[in-house]
């Protein structure tokens, strides 16, 4: 089977507070989105790559991070939608695996994860994502105020990659617009549409750059780690 990795790569960052898009941000002088490109690039499982950007920014990746970082495996460059949803569906739309890989540029340590491992079990289940369970205590808070204490023995924090059968995910967004559902994931467009989603075990080092202080714990793990190789 073919597989091919999208990342979506169309958000502002505007939580971060920066002049630019978060994952065009310098990690120890790599852009973040490079440093997933790197491992995506190496991977022998992955056949082909997507890139789905905001339109003002599409020639920058194009120039700046695909051509300069000699990325053969990016087949295309996409549009961005006005969701993140929207977004990936640009990307769904020109892939040509059979297995897609959901990947979020904000997220810089794919390879943290067992991918390979997500791709195999895919083909058996069709749909697999990585989980972190929660660890810490959680509170419903209504302005400002603490109404309850949450039971967390069910609560798991979600990552990407995720990998779907591209049949699925075509199944999930056609059902996704007849109940115009929008999700925060794809993942949970599947489960939308009533289709099993499986998990397996993320990583704390898989991080998401959200705010100025994940660039700084970013950076710490992208040296120990480059460190190491």
């Amino acid at each position: 089977m073919l597989v091919s990795t999208i990342i979506v790569a169309a958000g502002s960052g505007k939580r971060i507070g920066t002049s630019v898009p978060k994952q065009f941000l310098d990690i120890n002088g790599i852009p973040i989105l490079s440093l997933s490109l790197l491992y995506f690039e190496k991977t022998e499982i992955v056949n082909e790559v997507i890139i789905v950007a905001l339109p003002e920014w599409i020639d920058y990746v194009k120039k700046r991070i695909v051509l300069k970082g000699r990325f053969k495996k990016v087949s295309r460059i996409v549009e961005g939608g006005k969701l993140r949803q929207d977004s990936f569906q640009n990307g769904l739309a020109v892939a040509s695996g059979e297995i897609i890989i959901d990947h979020d540029s904000a997220r810089p340590f794919p390879g943290m994860l067992d991918v390979d491992g997500m791709v195999k079990e895919c083909k058996k289940v069709g749909a697999i994502i990585p989980v972190i369970l929660v660890n810490d205590t959680v509170k419903y808070v209504k302005s400002e105020k603490i109404e309850k204490t949450i039971d967390r023995s069910n609560l798991f924090y979600v990552q990407t990659p995720q990998v779907f059968k591209k049949e699925l995910c075509e199944k999930a967004y056609k059902r996704a617009e007849e109940d115009r559902f929008y999700g925060s994931d794809t993942a949970s467009l599947l489960e939308n549409a009533g289709i099993p989603v499986f998990t397996t075990l993320g990583s704390i080092f898989n991080i998401k750059i959200t705010t100025k202080d994940d660039l700084v714990i970013a950076g710490l793990i992208n040296q120990y780690y480059f460190s190491r190789r």
